[in-house]
């Protein structure tokens, strides 16, 4: 399978290849801002008094939150560029070895970024942004799950980063699109619980009264997001490893190496750092 798929790639059509693996890698970006999305129209549908307080929360709470986002998709960046390049070359023993790479350097970033939102969440609410009363209550309450469990999109963008680098361009796609849809049912059971339901909603009162879901507000949207993408890691990693065993380390390469991890760096950072610039600027104003 990999073999056709690099023989396309070297000789079929430029302008054909190019879109056939561009347009899923933008549809890839769009569905991974749709998660946000989602959850911005979900929380306009909560009760007035609780709606507008949630929803200048979540306006810069997902801001901060794409800070890791950004960063570790740099790192994914960086990484694909680099596997390619092997994958042309036939380097497997180098793809292997700079795919395990990246994923210590995302797993360190999911560990940074959750302990920063298990406990500085609400510092970040009330001193860096300046948000105050019912925002800040429930901004700091999102904002701490969300960045826990930022590992869930970390992984998520990554690995899909690494099929498309390897020559799977569609299946990523398909993934990310389930994980909308598992996000949009989770979340709407999450919010509402087994309370009042919008119209537009009800279809989900008799799941989460069968599962005795508790109206959670804003926090079952962040929660009904990190399951979403939880779920669907799963099959992810299940296909990188039998689509592409190469990515597999041995056990005595599994320890940081230095060359490789500043070889990745310094593609990685450049890439994610005027994003990063952008999104603080934002937050300033």
């Amino acid at each position: 399978m990999e073999g056709r798929a690099t023989q396309r790639i070297l000789r079929g059509p430029l302008a054909w290849e190019a879109a056939r693996f561009g347009i899923p890698l933008a549809l890839g970006m769009l569905l991974q801002n749709l998660f946000n999305l989602v959850d911005a129209y979900l929380v306009a549908h909560l009760p007035v008094g609780e709606a507008s307080a949630a929803i200048g929360a979540v306006g810069f709470c997902d801001q901060i939150a794409a800070i890791g986002t950004i960063i570790s998709y740099g790192i994914s960046t960086g990484t694909s560029a680099l596997i390619s390049r092997h994958q042309g070359a036939g380097d497997q023993d180098s793809i292997r070895r700079d795919s395990w790479q990246s994923i210590l350097v995302v797993g360190t970033l999911s560990v940074i970024f959750g302990i920063a939102g298990i406990v500085f969440a609400g510092p970040i609410v009330r001193t860096v942004v300046g948000a105050k009363g019912p925002v800040a209550i429930v901004a700091t309450r999102y904002l701490r799950v969300m960045l826990a469990g930022g590992f869930t999109i970390f992984f998520l963008l990554h690995l899909t980063t690494l099929q498309r680098a390897l020559g799977s361009s569609k299946t990523p796609v398909l993934l990310l699109a389930l994980g909308n849809l598992l996000n949009l049912l989770i979340a709407v059971a999450m919010i509402f619980g087994n309370g009042d339901y919008p119209p537009a909603f009800g279809w989900a009162r008799w799941y989460a009264t069968l599962l005795y879901i508790p109206p959670m507000g804003m926090l079952g949207a962040a929660w009904g997001t990190i399951l979403a993408r939880f779920l669907v890691l799963g099959p992810i990693v299940y296909l990188l490893i039998r689509r592409f065993p190469m990515v597999r380390p041995p056990a005595t390469d599994r320890g940081p190496d230095r060359e490789r991890l500043r070889t990745l760096l310094a593609i990685a950072l450049p890439s994610s750092a005027q994003f990063v610039i952008r999104i603080i600027g934002m937050l300033a104003i």
